[in-house]
């Protein structure tokens, strides 16, 4: 749970720095990129249950689109792939900005709730 809070964070944080207005769009992306984790299935099997825009489908499962470059980007970050962490050109202390914002938000959400 704490993986998918930080992922909807990280991805919410690049959407506002690149200014998309659909920065709701983007933290749900974040937020169900380990629904094939939770619910112990591939991720094909996991979205098809869910009513999802296309755009958030496609993310999910091919890493397409602007939705999907986020999402690569998280990655990217999480497993210390630093030739690919990269969005809408950000400057990549700006991601590790995000990112670390990110950890620190889900940290007080997750001890709210005692996750």
């Amino acid at each position: 749970m704490i993986t998918a809070i930080v992922r909807a964070a990280v991805c919410e944080r690049l959407a506002a720095s690149a200014k998309s207005a659909r920065k709701e769009t983007f933290f749900t992306v974040g937020l169900l990129s380990v629904l094939d984790a939770l619910l112990d299935r591939p991720m094909s099997e996991a979205v098809d249950q869910l009513p999802l825009w296309d755009e958030v489908r496609e993310a999910l499962l091919d890493r397409t689109g602007p939705l999907g470059d986020a999402l690569n980007c998280v990655l990217a970050y999480e497993r210390s792939e630093w030739d690919n962490v990269d969005f809408k050109d950000l400057p990549g202390m700006t991601v590790r900005g995000h990112y670390l914002d990110s950890v620190g938000w889900a940290r007080r959400i997750s001890d709210g709730l005692m996750i």
